[in-house]
C-alpha cells in the first residue's frame, strides 16, 4: 500500500475567518481527504489585516497552532494582473510553507489573494 500524497489546499480564504462558500468547500475537501485516508493534507488561506493582527516577523501563521491549517497574509493584490503588489514577504512564506510541507500536489480553489506567481513556486 502506498502512503498518501502529501496535498496542500490553497484558498483566498479561511472559513473560520472569512465564511464563504470557496472557503468551506475548500476546507471540507482537505477535511474530507484526511479523514479518509486519501491524503495528507494541509489547508492553507490567506488573510488581510481585517482578519488577523500583522505580525511584521512572518507572513505565514498558524490558525490555531497545530491543526495543520495554515493562514499566508496578504497586503495589495492586483486583480487584473493577478498578482502581489510588491509584497515580498507573501512568496517568501508561500515558499516556506512549500519547503516545510513537500506537496505532492497543490490544489488550488481560487487564485485570489495568493497570486498567479505561486503556481511558477510550485
Amino acid at each position: 500500500m502506498t502512503a498518501a500524497p502529501r496535498t496542500l489546499i490553497v484558498c483566498h480564504g479561511h472559513p473560520r475567518l472569512t465564511p464563504g462558500g470557496t472557503e468551506a468547500v475548500a476546507h471540507d475537501l482537505c477535511q474530507a481527504l484526511n479523514a479518509r485516508g486519501a491524503a495528507d493534507a494541509s489547508f492553507l488561506g490567506c488573510v488581510t489585516a481585517l482578519h488577523r493582527a500583522t505580525r511584521h516577523d512572518s507572513a505565514l501563521q498558524s490558525l490555531d497552532g497545530g491543526s495543520g491549517d495554515h493562514l499566508l497574509r496578504v497586503g495589495r493584490f492586483d486583480p487584473f494582473m493577478l498578482c502581489n503588489a510588491g509584497d515580498d514577504a507573501v512568496p517568501e512564506g508561500f515558499a516556506r510553507l512549500l519547503a516545510a510541507l513537500r506537496p505532492e500536489i497543490v490544489h488550488y480553489h481560487h487564485l485570489l489573494h495568493i497570486g498567479a506567481e505561486s503556481l511558477a513556486m510550485v
